[in-house]
This record gives structure tokens, sequence and C-alpha cells, in this order.
């Protein structure tokens, strides 16, 4: 008979606030609406209408509201809805950006360069400082020569130096537009599709994931390279030679790592396609090379679209695709 009259007394102060609502007095709303859920903690309607007071730029708020709803009233649909687009908003602003992480190695490069022009600078000075002053410090004939060998060779070591550094930053400027590029690709993809990007992993950044409506789940490595790609053996080269590294093997270590991390969220294993995607260099149609797709970049939706057609078993990973990103971002 008590629960009757609380969740009467409940209704009567929700109606309170709704006109409290339309008068605009937010504060007296929201007082009625608290002694509504008092006398009745399960009323959906006071919840999802104090849900709305709340300011929308303080996640931390909402969720911790969200935490009390949902305490209250597990079961409640609208409140694991919200829930759920709180999650997928935060993981929205915890994503990288395509190439973040090669911007920021190709940063560290140019510093590195800087660095060193400055400490080439320094010696220099503090050697022409010592031979100015040789008789003044006592510095004998071998000193002097080894001084002047020093002043003859420093500018062929910076120099040789910083054209090898400046080489590492140029690969990876051209290494993270290329990853922007492939993210362009991924975006023009109709809906059914959420793509990753610059994830890390301990075998290294994973460039993309792409979940699909479908199930298929795809792990893209892009590489910017020019030239001419080969088949030899079940191994790539490119002009013939072999490549800096076993993108292959690259490439599989992290399917493998992708699949541990989304079998932690939906407990089974799922099957991932990885796709080595080159955007410079050209690539003869061919098999998959022990799984692993290599293809040019203008094949790249093309591919995605004709494979996610294949796979149609892991609709989980879909139906579940915030806690996905949420883990990997």
């Amino acid at each position: 008979m008590a629960d009757a009259q609380n969740r009467e007394l409940s209704r009567s102060k929700l109606e309170g606030a709704k006109e409290k609502l339309n008068m605009g007095q937010q504060s007296e709303a929201w007082a009625l609406l608290s002694k509504a859920l008092d006398l009745d903690p399960k009323n959906e309607v006071a919840w999802e209408i104090a849900y709305g007071l709340l300011p929308k730029d303080d996640l931390a708020k909402r969720k911790a509201f969200l935490k009390k709803w949902l305490q209250h009233s597990p079961n409640s649909v609208k409140g694991k809805e919200l829930q759920s687009q709180i999650t997928a908003s935060e993981s929205m602003m915890n994503r990288r950006k395509a190439g973040a992480s090669v911007y920021k190695m190709a940063e560290t490069r140019g510093r590195q360069i800087n660095v060193l022009l400055i400490a080439a600078i320094v010696v220099a000075l503090v050697t022409i400082f010592l031979l100015v002053n040789s008789d003044r410090l006592g510095l004998g004939g071998a000193s002097i020569l080894l001084l002047l060998l020093l002043l003859r060779v420093l500018p062929d070591i910076i120099d040789r130096v910083t054209r090898k550094k400046a080489r590492a930053e140029k690969r990876a400027i051209r290494g993270a537009k290329a990853e922007v590029r492939v993210a362009e690709l991924l975006s023009q993809l109709p809906e059914g599709y959420e793509a990753l990007h610059d994830i890390e992993s301990q075998f290294g950044n994973i460039d993309h994931v792409l979940l699909t409506q479908t199930g298929a789940v795809f792990l893209l490595e892009t590489k910017s390279h020019y030239g001419k790609i080969q088949f030899q053996e079940n191994e790539l080269r490119l002009n013939r030679k072999k490549l800096e590294k076993d993108f292959k093997n690259q490439a599989l270590s992290n399917t493998y790592w992708l699949r541990d991390e989304i079998h932690k969220i939906i407990g089974t294993d799922v099957w991932i396609t990885p796709i080595l995607v080159f955007t410079n260099a050209f690539v003869p149609r061919s098999d998959p090379i022990k799984g692993v797709y290599v293809i040019n970049a203008k094949f790249l939706t093309s591919t995605i679209t004709r494979l996610s057609r294949r796979d149609k078993s892991n609709h989980e990973v879909w139906e579940r695709r915030s806690e996905v990103v949420s883990r990997l971002s």
C-alpha cells in the first residue's frame, strides 16, 4: 500500500516538474524530480527528464547520474541506451587520427636534426676557441693537429648524419600522408562501416582497423613505397629487392593481437582479414600470401566491399562495436 502511495506521489511530483519546466524554472523542476525519484527510484520518465537537465558538456556528471539510474533500475532500456551513447562519445574523443604517430615520429626526427646542428655549432666554436688560444692554454702541436682535423671532418660527419635523419623524416611524412589518404578512402564507404586509426599494439602501431555491419573485420597496414611489387616464394619484393621489413609477418602478428583483444570483449575468436595497402607502388593482382591481401590503394574499397559480403560470422563485433572501439582507443 505504501509503495503504491509513493508511486502516486512520485507521479504528482513529476507532473509538477513538467509544469515548472514549461515555465522555464529548471532549478525548481530539478528539486521536484529529485523528490519524485526519492519516492519512486524506478520512475523512468523522471530519470530521463532529469538526465536531460544535466550540462551536455559534463560527461563525468552524466556518467555518474547514469550509474545511479541503472543501480536503481538495472533493466532500463533508455538508461542503457544513453550509457552506450556516452561510451561512444568518449571513444570518439579518445580516437587518434590517421598517421598521428608517424607525424609525431617525423617531428621527433626534425628536432633531432636541430639538436645535431646546434651541437655541431657548439663543438666548432669550442674548437676555434681552443685553436685561437692554443699558446695561452699550452696546447702542443699534436693537440692543434687534432683540433684542425676535427674542424675538417666535422662538417662532413654532420652533413652525413643530418642527411640520413632528413631522409628518415621525409619517409615518415610520406608514410603519414599515405595513412591519411587511406583513411579518406575508408571514410567514403557507405553506412555499416566504422574505421579506427593508429592503434597501438605490442607489435607496433596498426594503421587502420575496419569494423563492418556484415561482421567482417579488417586490419590494414599502409605502405607509401614507390616502385613495383613482386611476389617471390610467398615473399614480397620491391623492384626485385627485399623490403626493409617483413610487412607480411608484421600484419599477421598484429592480426593475432587484434583477435585476442576482441576475444576479451565478446568471448570468442573472430576472423580478421589483414590487408597490405600500397598507396604509390604498382601491385599486380595476386592471391593472398598466407592470408594477407596485398593491393594498391585504388582497389581498396572494392576489395573491402567484396570481402565484406563473404564474411557474416562476426555479427557480435558490430553489435558491441562501442566496446571494441573503447578498448582499442
